[in-house]
This record gives structure tokens, sequence and C-alpha cells, in this order.
């Protein structure tokens, strides 16, 4: 295993391309992208700026939208040199995992930028498995609730989550863990 950080303010779309080129470069091409940049800043509805709206668009949905379209590139020449190798194998491909939320389909208050980056992102994935199927490049999203890191625990004091019900979520009163959205996006 090998892995490298590369710092990026993804809100730039030159370097969202340098980011995914750099890292198909270490990684000698990509068998996948994971789309998992976001931010969050609960403010309610009137009060939101261009600035704050910028912000968060930015980076959450449109960093994806051209990590993506650089990835594939990476996506495709590493499916071609392994259709080569095995020729009996007439596949390209790879993977696009987007992380969404749960805010994509559902409400919340204090949140109406987030949610709608969150939407646009499953609407996003729906378009592009279908435009990258006949390439063999699969594009899933994982829309996970809360998830217990270290913004989150932040996050929970702010007002918007003060009535927050543990009880509704799933999981069995507790927040979603790291691991296990890894093993999801693992499994795709």
């Amino acid at each position: 295993r090998r892995c490298k950080l590369i710092k990026s303010n993804l809100k730039i779309v030159e370097e969202c391309r340098n980011t995914v080129d750099e890292a198909a470069t270490f990684l000698g091409g990509l068998d996948a992208l994971v789309n998992n940049a976001g931010l969050t800043m609960p403010k309610d509805f009137n009060d939101i700026d261009e600035d704050h709206f910028n912000d968060i668009f930015y980076l959450n949905f449109r960093s994806y939208f051209f990590c993506a379209q650089q990835a594939i590139k990476h996506l495709i020449k590493r499916g071609e040199k392994l259709s080569e190798f095995k020729k009996k194998y007439n596949w390209a491909g790879g993977s696009i995992v987007n992380i969404s939320s749960v805010h994509g389909k559902l409400g919340y208050p204090g949140h109406s930028v987030y949610a709608s980056t969150k939407g646009a992102i499953n609407s996003f994935t729906k378009q592009l498995s279908v435009e990258l199927i006949s390439k063999h490049i699969r594009v899933n999203a994982i829309a996970p609730g809360m998830v217990d890191t270290t913004l989150s625990s932040s996050l929970i004091k702010d007002k918007h989550y003060k009535d927050i019900d543990k009880a509704k979520y799933p999981l069995g009163k507790r927040y979603a863990k790291t691991n296990e959205i890894a093993d999801l996006i693992n499994f795709l």
C-alpha cells in the first residue's frame, strides 16, 4: 500500500486536474476515484450570501465534476492496458465513488446550500453512470447520515443540530463510523 498527501484547493478547476494527474502519476495509473471533498457551514437561508454559496458549491459539487472528468482519462488508459494484458477480457473501466449525504434527499434546517450540492451529486452520479457504462466505468454514490468524525463532533454543537435525534439512525442510536464508509467504498 502506498499513500501520498496532495495538498490542493479543489475549488479551483486546474487544481482538481493537477491533483488527479499527480495521484495517477504516483500510483502508476488509476483504478478508481473517490470524490470525498466536502464542506458544510450551517446557515439560515436568508443569511446566505454569494461567497458562502460559492464556497460550498465549488468544493462540494464542482470539484467532483472536474476531478471525475480528469480521472476518466486515466481510468480509460488503465483499462486499455489491462485489456492488452488479458486479451480475453474486453473491458476498460474502473470505478468512481461520489460521497453524498442523506441531505441530498432529506431537508435539514440551515443546510440549503449543502443539501443542494448533495442533490446535485446524486443526479450527477446517475447521469455519469449512464454516460460511462460503455467504457465499463462504474459510478456510484454513498449517502450516509452523520458520520463520527472530528468535523461532525464540532458541528453537533451548532444550533441547527440541537434537536438531532440519534434514535432515528438505523445503526442503533449512533453515528456511522469512518471505517464502515471505507468498507463500502472498497466494495464499490
